[in-house]
């Protein structure tokens, strides 16, 4: 393939077209995804990387969530935030974030499926 950075992007997004055109779809977790989501870009757009203390969430006593929950997927809807310079509400920002988070694993897998001049099979 010649061009598989373009062709999972392109998949990323007709998979995950009807998120894109209606935001974060409701589940069990959209209330705390969308909170979380929220406070953790604030925090890193005011300069804390790591944020571990979620100050807004259940109305205002704050949560310690990054002390136990992994944060990947948080940072890289901050970096989305970053990059959209916060134009995108937060049910369409979380939506283009697992776009991309979909298309990195794609490209991901993608590499770790072709054989390398070192190993001649794919891994398994």
């Amino acid at each position: 393939m010649r061009r598989p950075a373009f062709v999972l992007a392109m998949a990323a997004a007709l998979l995950l077209l009807p998120t894109l055109v209606l935001g974060t779809l409701i589940s069990h977790s959209s209330p705390q995804n969308l909170t979380w989501a929220s406070q953790f870009a604030e925090q890193v757009r005011a300069g804390i990387l790591y944020p571990r203390w979620m100050p807004d969430s259940f109305d205002g006593l704050g949560s310690p969530a990054f002390y136990f929950y992994p944060p990947l997927p948080f940072w890289i809807d901050a970096a989305v935030s970053v990059v959209t310079a916060n134009a995108l509400s937060t049910p369409y920002r979380l939506a283009v974030t697992t776009t991309v988070i979909l298309f990195l694993s794609g490209l991901r897998s993608w590499r770790s499926s072709r054989p390398s001049p070192a190993r001649p099979w794919p891994r398994t």
